[in-house]
């Protein structure tokens, strides 16, 4: 069944463990906000990468800092992220990842 993309919708991911909450967005938003940061045909991939996240990401569990205790939820700290963790999470948000769970309907 295919699910039509919302700005309301609250998805979930489990990465490495930790419990990641999204949205997706569409075509034509991930579209904009490549243009937005292209200049002279080059792509800034790390701040396509940031806005994505920093716009999408919803929330998380089980995440920890360094001292290994868990931390609350800081869009401001998404960057922080190992790079494999963000490419999974920005690949969920523009959908290249197809296996989501509806948070909602748990």
């Amino acid at each position: 069944m295919i699910r039509l993309i919302s700005k309301d919708e609250k998805l979930k991911i489990e990465v490495e463990g930790s419990i990641f909450y999204y949205r997706r967005i569409t075509t034509v938003d991930a579209i904009e906000i490549k243009r937005k940061h292209t200049l002279k045909n080059e792509l800034d991939s790390v701040a396509i990468t940031q806005e994505i996240l920093e716009e999408n990401i919803l929330g998380w569990d089980s995440v920890v800092g360094e001292d290994g205790n868990e931390i609350d939820f800081d869009k401001n700290l998404l960057m922080m992220l190992p790079d494999k963790v963000l490419t999974k999470l920005a690949s969920a948000i523009t959908g290249d990842i197809l296996d989501v769970e509806d948070c909602e309907k748990k």
